[in-house]
């Protein structure tokens, strides 16, 4: 696996810069910008994985990345890929979304008829 990729980056639009500027958690002083977020995004990537590499080098263990990264990086992905594939990339974003969505819906509505059907059972017999 691509250790630098599992960290937390966040992409922001910087108006005074006029520029997109990515950042990371785990290295507070590392920072990049670009015209685009997935070029901040790609270029703070570079940026880690030699840093990672270079701590490996120096016999130092790079940092564990943080928890929410864990549970988030599967959002941050689909929402950079629907950012950066243009309208038909954010298109399928969203039905990706949503699809996650309805299957939520969906087992939460058996759970809840189920129940429904259950205590009810005994009375339409």
């Amino acid at each position: 696996m691509e250790e630098h990729k599992k960290y937390h980056y966040k992409v922001t639009w910087l108006e005074k810069e006029e520029a997109f500027v990515a950042r990371v958690t785990e290295f507070p002083s590392l920072k990049a910008t670009g015209k685009t977020n997935q070029e901040a995004l790609e270029t703070l990537e570079n940026l880690v994985f030699k840093s990672v590499e270079e701590l490996k080098e120096q016999g130092e263990v790079p940092p564990e990345p943080t928890q929410e990264v864990k549970k988030k990086n599967w959002f941050r992905r689909l929402f950079l890929f629907g950012t950066s594939g243009g309208i038909l990339g954010f298109l399928i974003a969203i039905i990706i979304a949503l699809g996650a969505i309805a299957s939520a819906v969906a087992a939460v509505a058996s759970v809840v008829l189920g129940g429904l059907l259950s205590a009810f059972s005994g009375t339409f017999k």
